[in-house]
């Protein structure tokens, strides 16, 4: 699997993992970086709080301009077609 390049749901795994995955070292170009506390709140939520933290991840991986096009004033079709 590795020789195919990073997948889909391995990127969520890197992201959301608490330690570091055995294989990150293999194509990573920069060091391992630990949950920073904001993170993790943002992971899990206060309390009791739901949180859709992975699948917001996985949509702005499938869909990085979404959040630009939302804010572009200068091409309101953009805006119309993502929405």
């Amino acid at each position: 699997m590795m020789e195919d390049g990073l997948t889909f749901l391995g990127c969520l795994e890197f992201i959301f993992s608490d330690e570091k995955p055995k294989h990150y070292d293999f194509g990573a170009t920069k060091d391992w970086l630990p949950k920073s506390k904001k993170f993790e709140e943002w992971e899990h939520g206060i309390g009791t709080t739901m949180t859709f933290s992975h699948q917001e991840m996985a949509i702005y991986l499938l869909f990085p301009m979404w959040e630009e096009a939302e804010n572009d004033t200068e091409n309101p079709d953009l805006v119309e077609e993502l929405t």
